[in-house]
């Protein structure tokens, strides 16, 4: 076989295996990989939430990256300058999504964004409330810190941790708030 054929085979290879991938990586890929990476290097993690756009932004980055294994087909210069750039930016949105999340451990909470991080203790919370909204199957849960207020959207599928949210709530002596929205 022709060098060249070889080389065309192997970006086409390349392509379809991280076609595949993305499409996994994209449906449950920043959740997963973030909730096993931290439970067994972060002690006493019992949630991590990922906003949807994570996995959105996650989908588009390994389009990009198909996109610029589709653009090393061809021989000139100018296409091939056009899918590194896909890569690069392709790899600058995967590493964007991995870094959306807040994480609950027992002794703090973590809200990461892609460039910026913000931890704040149990202990920090000053008062908090829950509202559940029956409509959504969601419940919002609002921290009020010292300095700012901090609120976060749970699903229903999370309960078991909202619970566990308010036992560490009133272990610390921290009171809160619960209502209920039906409409």
């Amino acid at each position: 076989m022709d060098e060249e054929i070889q080389r065309k085979v192997l970006w086409i290879v390349v392509a379809i295996i991280l076609g595949v991938m993305g499409i996994l990586a994209a449906l449950v890929g920043p959740n997963m990989l973030l909730f096993y990476l931290y439970q067994f290097h972060t002690t006493n993690v019992f949630l991590i939430d990922v906003p949807i756009i994570a996995n959105v932004i996650l989908g588009i980055g390994a389009l990009l990256l198909v996109a610029f294994c589709l653009f090393m087909l061809f021989e000139r210069k100018i296409l091939k300058g056009t899918g590194v750039l896909l890569l690069l930016v392709g790899i600058g949105l995967a590493y964007a999504s991995v870094n959306m999340y807040t994480m609950f451990t027992n002794s703090e909470v973590i809200m990461k964004d892609p460039l910026s991080e913000e931890t704040f203790e149990w202990t920090d919370v000053e008062a908090a409330s829950f509202v559940f909204h029956e409509a959504d199957k969601e419940t919002n849960i609002t921290f009020q810190l010292p300095d700012n207020e901090f609120e976060l959207t749970l699903a229903q599928d999370k309960a078991k941790e909202i619970g566990r949210i308010k036992r560490i709530f009133s272990s610390n002596g921290i009171s809160y708030e619960e209502s209920e929205v039906s409409s």
